[in-house]
């Protein structure tokens, strides 16, 4: 197993950092909505709006879209590069 880190400065710094990455707000244009609709005419099985604007997201701004998600599963490989969980 791998080492964890207990209640130091060092965790609270780790922390910080990955609160820090979450608090990154994308924004939702014109270019990333028609993106969102050209990815669920893509995917086979119906796919929710809000999955379709993350992937949209994701794709747009070059980012691996990492997710445990059956409905973004669905989303074929070549239109949005995704790593599931």
């Amino acid at each position: 197993m791998g080492e964890e880190l207990g209640d130091t400065d060092e965790a609270r710094a780790a922390a910080e950092a990955y609160l820090q990455e979450l608090t990154v707000c994308l924004e939702v244009d014109r270019a990333v909505a028609e993106l969102a609709w050209h990815i669920r005419a893509a995917t086979p099985k119906r796919l929710p709006l809000v999955d379709a604007l993350i992937a949209a997201t994701a794709k747009a701004v070059g980012a691996i879209l990492v997710h445990k998600d059956p409905n973004m599963a669905q989303i074929p490989a070549q239109v949005v590069q995704q790593m599931v969980l």
